[in-house]
């Protein structure tokens, strides 16, 4: 998809008020890339409930998007892209199910 590489890029632009806009839509560019992150886990499948609390696994390219915005910007030498970091975190707080933030974006911390 072009939509994950053109959000990095916006992401890590010169200007504070296009990185501030792209780092905002970090929960709609999550969703639209990985749908299987937003699949409610208490949710289960079957009248047996064997499901039910199990999340599906991520698909590779979901972990490696992931890793990539940690180690770019959670982790990054400067302090805008941490604070764009911040911004994405906020993001998919206001916007996801609380189980994205932190199974993804804290614990990989």
């Amino acid at each position: 998809s072009v939509v994950v590489p053109l959000f990095l890029q916006l992401c890590g632009d010169g200007v504070a008020e296009v990185r501030d806009e792209a780092a905002r839509s970090t929960a709609k560019v999550l969703r639209a890339a990985a749908p299987e992150l937003f699949i409610d886990p208490g949710l289960g499948e079957g009248s047996s409930g064997s499901l039910a609390g199990s999340k599906p696994p991520l698909l590779a390219a979901t972990s490696r998007l992931v890793r990539h915005l940690i180690r770019t910007f959670a982790r990054g030498r400067t302090f805008r892209g941490r604070m764009t970091y911040i911004r994405m975190c906020d993001s998919v707080i206001r916007e996801s199910p609380l189980h994205v933030f932190t199974d993804l974006f804290v614990r990989s911390l």
